[in-house]
């Protein structure tokens, strides 16, 4: 392909889509000649095979053992590890990857919070920022 303003003038034909001007030319026999020669040039080649590409990209299934455990796991509901008057804490352990999570709701009574808007608002914005802080 060879791409230039200053050869419109010998485009004689116009792309569909974007009105592109170009001419179609068939190749010299030389030129195709030069190119069928085998000159086994060692600076042009494919490159090696990755091998970190894999080939298969099914999933391997599990075995029925390793079906029945990830159902057990699943069903198991979290256990309570701490409980007061304030707080209740419960545990779970993740079933597929075995990596730490957490969900923490928090509650916070407070009657000032409801006795003005002065006091809504300010409740409110500290409970965005708590809950900007805990989700750094």
């Amino acid at each position: 392909f060879l791409i230039a303003k200053k050869f419109t003038d010998e485009a004689d034909q116009e792309e569909k889509w974007f009105k592109t001007q170009y001419t179609s030319q068939p190749f010299s026999s030389q030129a195709l000649s030069s190119w069928n020669n085998n000159n086994n040039n060692n600076n042009l080649h494919e490159p090696h095979p990755n091998i970190y590409i894999p080939q298969h990209l099914s999933v391997k299934p599990l075995s029925e053992e390793e079906k029945q455990k990830k159902v057990e796991k699943q069903r198991r509901d979290p256990g309570i590890v701490y409980e007061s008057e304030l707080s209740r804490l419960h545990h779970k352990q993740d079933g597929d990857f075995n990596l730490p999570k957490m969900n923490c709701f928090l509650h916070f009574f407070n009657s000032l919070a409801v006795s003005s808007p002065w006091g809504l608002d300010s409740m409110n914005l500290f409970a965005r920022l708590c809950d900007d802080e805990l989700n750094e």
